[in-house]
């Protein structure tokens, strides 16, 4: 089993464009335009959802898989 860890991407607060110079904004290439990172740990490194949120801040979703 695995825990799927979703959190805001940090580089585009989310909202899967970066802005610079040019008035286009560019697809953010961390998180591939969706806004949103995905981590996966294996189960035994987690008994619960509050021990994973103890490890990443302010997930948006935490859900264990088979």
């Amino acid at each position: 089993m695995t825990w799927v860890i979703v959190q805001q991407c940090v580089d585009c607060s989310g909202q899967g464009k970066l802005y610079g110079y040019s008035t286009t904004p560019d697809t953010c290439h961390e998180c591939e335009g969706t806004g949103e990172k995905e981590w996966y740990e294996e189960n035994y490194q987690y008994d619960t959802v509050d021990d994973v949120k103890e490890d990443y801040s302010n997930p948006l979703t935490v859900m264990l898989t088979n």
